[in-house]
């Protein structure tokens, strides 16, 4: 048994010079007896309140949609990759911690070995420093391992702090590179401008 084909739902709304209300037969009579102008101003009014009741059912429909579904909320997250903290020991200047510098900033590929910086000044001249454990090819014949190192840099000229050998290379406009190994960290810094080579003493000895 088939079942019995369900009405379609028609829905016809006609603007003003075409429009009509079902009124009953007095209001119907009524409103025959009204004058054009007076017509005119009842149907502006069904309009209008047809509108309103339209506007009102849309924004019901809207809401009960956006209850049942609602919207996702795309939260955006850090790159936690760029910004942590080192896992092996590292030098600051003495008597200071690295919130004094704004935190430690990845510097590496995530698929590298980490290499952690901050920032820092000598003098009002702004200096990156970027640390990182001393790789194991660097633990036999330090030394050398490092002036070529240093070597690849330009950084030729050397500067002794105690026991430690500073190499300081200068390029034509200023800035530096310098590099050594202090507590088994390897230690490249580079200037925004040309530091002495005392102020550069000073700096690698208050490293702790």
């Amino acid at each position: 048994m088939t079942e019995p084909k369900k009405p379609a739902i028609e829905i016809h709304i006609k603007m003003p010079g075409t429009f009509s209300i079902p009124f009953s037969k007095q209001i119907r009579a009524k409103y025959a007896s009204l004058n054009k102008k007076r017509r005119r101003l009842v149907q502006a009014v069904g309009l209008i309140i047809i509108i309103a009741v339209i506007a009102t059912l849309t924004v019901l429909l809207i809401s009960a949609f956006l209850t049942v579904h609602p919207t996702q909320t795309i939260t955006k997250t850090k790159d936690t990759s760029l910004q942590k903290t080192p896992d092996y020991p590292t030098v600051l200047p003495e008597g200071k911690t690295i919130t004094d510098f704004g935190g430690w900033t990845r510097v590496s590929p995530p698929d590298r070995n980490p290499v952690f910086a901050y920032v820092d000044t000598i003098n009002g001249k702004q200096i990156n420093v970027s640390e990182q454990p001393l790789p194991p090819e660097f633990k036999e014949d330090t030394n050398s391992q490092v002036e070529q190192l240093a070597a690849g840099y330009k950084a030729t000229e050397k500067v002794t702090v105690g026991d430690i050998t500073v190499y300081i290379g200068t390029s034509a406009k200023g800035p530096q590179s310098v590099i050594f190994v202090k507590n088994n960290i390897l230690v490249l810094i580079k200037s925004s401008l040309k530091v002495s080579d005392d102020d550069w003493a000073k700096y690698v000895n208050s490293l702790k």
